[in-house]
C-alpha cells in the first residue's frame, strides 16, 4: 500500500502540472498579443500625428526654398509640390510618385483650388501650372550643370564639374587594368564583370570589400569595372537630367561597354542597383554571360494597384518605426524636408566626418560615411523614384527577359534584411526558375556584403566559373 502512494504521487503532481501549463501558457501567449497589439495601435496614431506634422512643415517649406532659390539664384525653382494639370508625365521612366505622394495639406489646397474660382484662376494657379510644366520639360528647359546654392562646393563634391567628358567615373582593376585604365585599348573583350553600386553608395563598396578578396588568378582572367553611378560618389550630378533607368543605362554603356570595346559580360550589383543591372541585362541579353543580385528590390504588384505608388508603399512605409523606415519615409515622400536634411547633412559632410574622426579609434575615413554625402538632393531624390519606384513597373519585362536568354542567375539576399524584405528575392526566384537563391542568416541590407567579403568574393568566382564552363560546352 505504502509502495503503491509513493508511486501515484509523482503522477498525481505531473498531472497537475500537465493540467495548469497549457492555462499558464494560453495567458502569457494572451498577454503578448495584447501587448503586440496595443503597441501597434500606438505606433499608427504616433505615425499619423508626426506624419501630418511633416505634411505641414514640407508645405510651409516650400515657400521657404522657393524665396531662398530666387534670392540666390535669381530663378524660381521648380519643385512638385503640385499637381499636374495632366492625365500622366509623358517623359519616359518618370515616375508618378514624383507628383502623386500623399500629403494632407497639399491635398486640402488642390480641392481648394479645384472648387474655389478665386484660387482656380488667380496667380497661384498658374504658378502651379508653369512649374509643373518647367518640372516636366527639365532635360530642354533647365540646362544647368551646377549644383544649387544648398549643395556642397568642395573640390571633391564638384570635382565632375571640371571634366568635359561627361562620362561616369569607372574603376577598372583585374586583367590589363593599368594599360585599359589609362588608354581604354582592347585586353580581352570576353571576359569582364561591371559592378553597380546601390542608393547613397558608390564604386566604393566593391573597391573596399570585393576586389581586395579576390584571389590573383581572378583578377587574372576578368576585367573587372566599378561604376560610380550618374548622381552618385565622383560621376556627374547635373541638375538638367531626371536620372532615369534608361539615362542610368545609356551612360554605362557610353563610359564601359563602347570606350572597353565590351562583347559581353558578368553583371554583379546591390539593392538599387539590380534595378539598372536587369535593365542593362534586358538590352543586351545576347551579351549577357550572368547576373548577380544581392538585396534586389523587387515587388510583384497586385493587379488594379499602380506600380510606382505600390512599390514606394512597400519600401517607405509612413511609420515612425522601425527608425530606419521613418528615415527612409521621411526623406521619400518629402521633398522639402529631405533638402533640408542634405543641406545640413550634404553641405556640412567636412565638419560631421570630422567630427566623427575625433570620436572613432581610427582616422582612416569610413567609405561608407562618405559615400552616404556624396550627392545632391537633387540626384538622389530623383534616383530613388525614377529608379526605384519609376521602373517598378518594367521589372516584370526585364526579368523575363533575362529568363528567356537562359544565362545563370545567383541572388543573395539577408533573412533580417530590414530594407528590402527577402520576400522579394523570393519573388524573383519565382520568375527566373533557373536563378540560384542563397537566403542568409543574420544577414540584413549592408553585411550581405560587409563582414562576409571573402564568403562573397568566393561564391562569385565558383559562380563566374561555373559560366565559363558551360559556356565550353553551349556557346553563349
Amino acid at each position: 500500500m505504502w509502495q503503491q502512494t509513493r508511486t501515484k504521487l509523482p503522477i498525481a503532481e505531473n498531472n497537475s502540472c500537465d493540467f495548469r501549463s497549457p492555462e499558464h501558457n494560453m495567458g502569457d501567449t494572451v498577454s503578448a498579443r495584447v501587448r503586440v497589439k496595443f503597441m501597434e495601435a500606438l505606433v499608427a496614431v504616433l505615425s499619423l500625428v508626426v506624419f501630418a506634422l511633416l505634411d505641414v512643415l514640407d508645405f510651409i517649406l516650400c515657400t521657404v526654398y522657393r524665396l531662398a532659390d530666387y534670392l540666390l539664384e535669381k530663378e524660381w525653382s521648380p519643385c512638385y509640390c503640385s499637381y499636374p494639370f495632366i492625365s500622366s508625365v509623358n517623359s519616359e521612366n518618370v515616375s508618378e510618385t514624383l507628383y502623386y505622394r500623399k500629403n494632407s495639406v497639399r491635398d486640402l489646397v488642390c480641392w481648394m483650388k479645384k472648387h474655389t474660382k478665386y484660387l482656380g484662376r488667380g496667380k497661384y494657379g498658374r504658378e502651379s501650372m508653369q512649374t509643373v510644366s518647367s518640372v516636366t520639360e527639365i532635360p530642354s528647359v533647365r540646362v544647368r550643370k551646377a549644383g544649387r546654392w544648398s549643395d556642397c562646393c568642395c573640390q571633391r563634391c564638384a570635382s565632375w564639374n571640371s571634366s568635359d567628358k561627361g562620362k561616369l567615373y569607372v574603376f577598372l582593376g583585374g586583367q590589363g587594368s593599368s594599360t585599359c585604365a589609362s588608354s581604354g585599348s582592347l585586353i580581352d573583350s570576353e571576359s569582364n564583370v561591371i559592378l553597380i553600386h546601390g542608393f547613397l553608395s558608390s564604386s566604393s563598396l566593391w573597391i573596399e570589400t570585393i576586389y581586395p578578396s579576390l584571389s590573383e588568378s581572378t583578377k587574372l582572367a576578368y576585367r573587372l569595372f566599378a561604376v560610380d553611378l550618374l548622381g552618385f560618389g565622383k560621376s556627374p550630378k547635373p541638375s538638367n537630367c531626371l536620372y532615369t533607368v534608361t539615362q542610368h543605362v545609356d551612360m554605362i554603356e557610353q563610359s564601359v561597354l563602347q570606350p572597353y570595346k565590351v562583347k559581353s559580360f558578368h553583371l554583379v550589383a546591390h539593392s538599387m542597383g539590380c534595378i539598372i543591372a536587369l535593365a542593362l541585362a534586358a538590352k543586351h541579353p545576347n551579351m549577357l554571360k550572368s547576373i548577380t543580385l544581392l538585396s534586389p528590390p523587387y515587388f510583384p504588384v497586385p493587379s488594379g494597384e499602380q506600380a510606382s505608388q505600390f512599390t514606394l508603399k512597400n519600401i517607405a512605409p509612413r511609420k515612425i518605426w522601425p527608425f530606419l523606415t521613418f528615415g527612409s519615409s521621411v526623406m521619400s515622400w518629402y521633398e522639402h524636408v529631405g533638402r533640408t536634411v542634405c543641406l545640413i547633412v550634404c553641405r556640412n559632410h567636412q565638419v560631421w566626418e570630422w567630427i566623427l574622426k575625433q570620436l572613432r579609434s581610427s582616422r582612416k575615413p569610413n567609405f561608407l560615411l562618405e559615400d552616404l554625402t556624396r550627392h545632391t538632393h537633387y540626384s538622389a531624390w530623383h534616383n530613388f523614384h525614377n529608379v526605384i519606384c519609376g521602373a517598378a513597373g518594367e521589372m516584370d519585362k526585364y526579368l523575363e527577359i533575362v529568363r528567356e536568354s537562359k544565362c545563370k542567375v545567383m541572388i543573395m539576399h539577408g533573412k533580417q534584411d530590414g530594407v528590402v524584405p527577402s520576400t522579394c528575392s523570393l519573388a524573383i526566384k519565382r520568375k527566373i526558375g533557373q536563378a540560384k537563391l542563397n537566403l542568409v542568416e543574420n544577414a540584413n541590407h549592408t553585411n550581405i556584403i560587409l563582414g562576409r567579403e571573402e564568403i562573397v568574393a568566393k561564391q562569385l568566382e565558383e559562380f563566374w566559373a561555373s559560366c565559363r564552363c558551360a559556356s565550353n560546352g553551349i556557346p553563349r
